[in-house]
């Protein structure tokens, strides 16, 4: 998908969705009145913001084109318009159910309007404001993934579930970054997996190399102390692998046996040898406590 560097994200969606033009008038009207669903009202005259400012120039022409009386038209100023407010009293949150393609215009609206998603490589993050109390409409039609709090003079309407993000651009026609959203979000996937994968890997190097040590140190001794003779053939074969070997894993010190042993084998004979060292320090502590 191409990407136009000036705009945010957000507003990619919008231009995507100003491309095309609701046909039917039921499906126009739908539009018109996503987009004064959640605008501000101060007695008869509505007030619709946008932070894209060409969605207030498709809200004028659908103004026009629905109500036919520009007298409504009160003025626009940038991103701001003011219109007569009967297309945005609490009962707005209807749409001409028959038609398969009002739902999307609504949604379209009220994204266009009053909606904002962040860049999903910061963070999943669906928002609706509006300067008047959320309508319990508005989450009803959306679904339970959304919650809502206040953001100074602000009621907003959020959600963070991908899922229910992904299936509000499919709603609203916007498949193309729908499916963009769903290759980044696999794709971080991957990318923690690997890391994940990663950490345990370095995280299992550093265990074998604690052993390896502790394993070297103790042979070591059981040398210096004389007591790696008493040791039976097996555990000295070992020891001595494990000596001019301290960098290779327990599979791989077993397949230079003669002959090779498995890695539960060689496990238990590094055990027995640890515990012959153990044995050799509680004999030496009691000799110096006895002196």
């Amino acid at each position: 998908m191409q990407r136009d560097a000036s705009l945010s994200y957000s507003n990619r969606i919008k231009e995507h969705i100003l491309r095309s033009e609701p046909e039917r008038r039921c499906c126009k009207a739908a539009q018109l009145r996503g987009m004064c669903a959640l605008a501000a009202i101060n007695g008869d005259e509505c007030r619709v913001s946008s932070e894209y400012e060409p969605a207030i120039s498709r809200l004028i022409e659908l103004y026009f084109a629905c109500v036919n009386e520009p007298a409504y038209t009160t003025g626009c100023n940038g991103s701001i318009c003011y219109f007569q407010a009967r297309m945005a009293q609490e009962g707005s949150f209807c749409f001409d159910s028959g038609c398969g393609h009002c739902r999307e215009a609504f949604l379209a609206g009220i994204f266009l309007a009053s909606g904002h998603l962040c860049d999903p490589d910061a963070e999943y993050m669906l928002e609706f404001t509006s300067p008047r109390a959320i309508p319990p409409a508005a989450r009803d039609l959306l679904g339970g993934s959304y919650k809502t709090l206040r953001r100074g003079s602000l009621h907003v309407l959020y959600c963070k579930d991908s899922a229910a993000i992904e299936d509000f651009l499919f709603a609203i026609g916007a498949q193309s970054f729908a499916l963009e959203l769903i290759d980044r979000k696999i794709e971080r996937d991957i990318r923690n997996n690997i890391n994940r994968v990663n950490n345990a890997e370095l995280a299992n190097i550093s265990r074998q190399i604690e052993f390896a040590q502790r394993q070297i140190y103790q042979i070591q001794a059981l040398l210096g102390a004389d007591a790696f003779g008493s040791l039976p053939a097996a555990l000295r074969d070992t020891a001595r692998l494990r000596l001019d070997n301290p960098d290779l894993s327990l599979a791989q010190l077993g397949e230079l046996h003669e002959p090779k042993v498995s890695k539960a084998t060689l496990s238990r004979r590094l055990r027995e040898i640890g515990r012959v060292y153990e044995g050799m320090n509680e004999a030496g502590h009691d000799k110096r406590m006895s002196k």
